[in-house]
């Protein structure tokens, strides 16, 4: 849709969508004319209200009541009137601080990306581990646990680190993974992860037959490990429970049960990650109300961003909040969250 907006009525439709976002409450002409648009008067801005409202870009919730951002409206903001912002220095620190606890462990990295991703954009923040698509093995590893486990790990193409513990029906002893170690990796390498089963499946070797019953039991827990979907790491779900829009029982109701389905937000970032070429340069999405492909979160908007290792993308990040969020702070946070995770995980297996 097409806005062909005066100077004026810009700069009404952006005082006042900085003003709700701030106050979570319609905004009127008066209020714009004595506080924020002293140059006109409160009959200009009632006007210029009205072709706003009309045009789809504002909404009057009460007939009594000032005007709120629509969809469109908000819309509009994010794509032509919203100033960048940077995060300040000590925002920039405590993101390093938080992903450096991780101490080169993945799941733990993830973990904090979560937790500070939350707690500096006041929102529910969602972090997909690794996309498994287009992963071919590169590297095995077997290291014993005991003489009945044995944790496998796995190096892909994307330099990503899977790990995985078989627990094993008989003994298996240190001469017997080397000689293990050097078959999986010679029949393996180069195979995407969705194809373990098929490859180990088919017929072993002569001088592999003994270790039969433990391949076959490695194909099994590894074909469980190729189907499983990414992990989703939330932090924050209290954020929204202070937002005036989820005062509303069916509205809270329902974003939290979003929350507690794991694999359909594992479904919804994966499209996105997917589906890149709806991504701008910047690689941040933004999606707003009813942009949103889930019914549960038309209340809300969705600022999302890839995560890389060197200049491959792995995953996505992002956060859920109301459509009346700080969207200049919440894109610089996203995207400074998003730069510096890439950055932690070249680091450690670029």
């Amino acid at each position: 849709m097409i806005f062909g907006l005066t100077t004026r009525q810009k700069e009404i439709l952006k005082a006042i969508i900085n003003i709700y976002v701030k106050m979570a409450e319609p905004v009127g002409s008066r209020s714009l004319a004595k506080y924020f648009l002293s140059n006109l008067s409160s009959a200009t801005i009632r006007n210029e209200m009205a072709e706003l409202e009309e045009s789809g870009l504002l909404k009057q919730p009460h007939i009594s009541a000032g005007r709120i951002p629509s969809d469109s409206g908000y819309r509009l903001f994010v794509d032509q009137l919203m100033e960048k912002l940077s995060l300040t220095e000590e925002e920039k620190n405590t993101i390093i601080e938080y992903q450096s606890e991780g101490a080169g462990n993945l799941d733990i990295i993830l973990i904090q990306s979560a937790k500070i991703l939350a707690m500096l954009s006041n929102c529910i923040a969602m972090v997909q581990s690794p996309q498994k698509q287009d992963n071919v093995i590169k590297h095995i590893q077997l290291v014993p646990i005991n003489s009945r486990e044995v944790m496998v790990f796995i190096i892909t193409n994307k330099s990503i680190a899977y790990n995985y513990i078989v627990r094993l029906k008989q003994n298996i002893y240190e001469e017997s993974l080397n000689l293990l170690v050097n078959y999986l990796n010679e029949k393996l390498i180069g195979i995407p992860l969705e194809s373990i089963m098929f490859t180990l499946n088919n017929p072993i070797e002569r001088e592999m037959q003994r270790y039969i019953d433990f391949i076959r039991e490695l194909a099994t827990s590894l074909r469980d490990f190729s189907n499983f979907e990414s992990k989703i790491y939330l932090s924050g779900r209290s954020n929204v429970l202070k937002e005036p829009e989820f005062k509303d029982h069916e509205n809270i109701c329902s974003l939290i049960n979003f929350c507690e389905q794991e694999s359909t937000i594992n479904e919804l970032l994966t499209d996105v990650f997917l589906n890149k070429d709806h991504i701008p340069e910047d690689d941040i999405a933004i999606y707003i109300g009813s942009e949103n492909i889930y019914p549960q979160l038309y209340n809300c908007s969705m600022v999302v961003s890839s995560y890389f290792i060197g200049d491959k993308a792995i995953g996505m990040l992002g956060v859920v909040g109301p459509t009346r969020m700080q969207y200049a702070k919440i894109t610089a946070t996203v995207q400074t969250v998003a730069m510096h995770l890439s950055q932690t995980l070249t680091e450690l297996y670029g």
